[in-house]
């Protein structure tokens, strides 16, 4: 899955202003994917109840 370039840089910049470091367009890509699976799993939990 790409992910659209207005959306990694708008990461990075949500990232640089809480954590106050810079990151790549891949460390950005990353972490956005490892924040959708994570969210998903949250929602897959959820509608199971647990």
């Amino acid at each position: 899955m790409q992910l659209p370039e207005k959306t990694i840089q708008e990461f990075k910049s949500l990232y640089k202003k809480h954590f106050g470091e810079e990151i790549s367009d891949k460390e950005a890509t990353d972490q956005i994917r490892a924040l959708l699976v994570v969210t998903e799993i949250g929602l897959k939990l959820q509608s199971e109840g647990g």
